[in-house]
């Protein structure tokens, strides 16, 4: 379980980086997982597209929940 961690980090390794020095109000990715990584590791939020567009048509509240990043 821990080389699949290892791995994984290493992997978005360069992304955290680079988000957490842009600093932007929010991260996009249709991965589920990705967005799950990327919210762990730079406390920036990540949303699927389709929940901007809903958000967009009024549709869905974006602005942050207590407890979620």
């Amino acid at each position: 379980m821990r080389e699949r961690y290892d791995v994984a980090v290493k992997t978005g390794g360069d992304l955290f980086a680079q988000t957490r020095r842009a600093a932007p109000d929010l991260v996009l990715t249709d991965s589920e997982t990705c967005r799950w990584w990327i919210e762990r590791h730079t406390r920036v939020r990540a949303r699927h597209p389709l929940e901007i567009l809903a958000a967009s048509l009024g549709l869905e509240d974006l602005r942050p929940h207590s407890g979620r990043a």
